[in-house]
């Protein structure tokens, strides 16, 4: 039986949803320090936005939430935690600057496997969208600018950082709300844990 009819109108409540990874506290701190820097120098304002790699960003029904959070604990148990090295600085020109993820090709199998979230999220016109590139966000919308003063600077600028991803964050916005909330985290469960973990260092 279909979750919701394809022809289910805006009576339902609708909510969206975000998956990320989120480094330690030294690291999150340290990304922090490096966003305020930013913003100071080149006079922008600074918001305190979470240091995370996205994964996926979705709109659902809200009454599909316990069909949607049983099929990610699913996923999240067959894979073990991930080691993420973070290396330098990246661009999408002219907006944006960001923390370039060295170990794409892991993310991008999680990513892979969550793709089967596309037949529970049934909300008219708003399929998930998965970030072809993972990273972590310096700044963005920059002014066109700023960003050909900045960039020259950044390019060559080093940063490096490394943590174990061993959870996926899932938060919400509910529906004509303000910002996203913290709803679950699930742990990555996989038996190779052990192995993996002993490789990491």
């Amino acid at each position: 039986m279909a979750l919701l009819s394809d022809n289910v109108t805006g009576s339902y409540p609708t909510a969206e949803y975000q998956l990320a990874l989120y480094p330690h506290q030294d690291l999150f701190d340290q990304i922090l320090f490096t966003k305020e820097e930013f913003c100071g120098k080149y006079n922008l304002p600074f918001y305190r936005t979470k240091p995370q790699i996205t994964l996926v960003r979705f709109k659902a029904w809200e009454m599909a939430e316990p069909k949607i959070m049983s099929l990610l604990k699913g996923i999240c148990s067959s894979f073990p935690p991930l080691k993420i090295d973070i290396r330098d600085y990246g661009s999408f020109p002219s907006h944006s600057i960001f923390l370039k993820i060295q170990t794409q090709e892991p993310i991008k199998q999680i990513q892979v496997s969550l793709r089967a979230l596309k037949r529970l999220t049934k909300v008219p016109d708003q399929q998930p969208h998965f970030l072809n590139e993972p990273f972590i966000a310096l700044a963005f919308k920059i002014p066109s600018a700023v960003y050909d003063k900045a960039w020259p600077e950044y390019e060559h600028k080093p940063f490096s950082g490394h943590f174990i991803a061993d959870s996926i964050s899932i938060t919400k916005k509910k529906e004509n709300g303000l910002g996203y909330r913290l709803l679950q985290k699930l742990p990555f469960l996989s038996q190779q844990t052990a192995s993996i973990q002993a490789g990491l260092f």
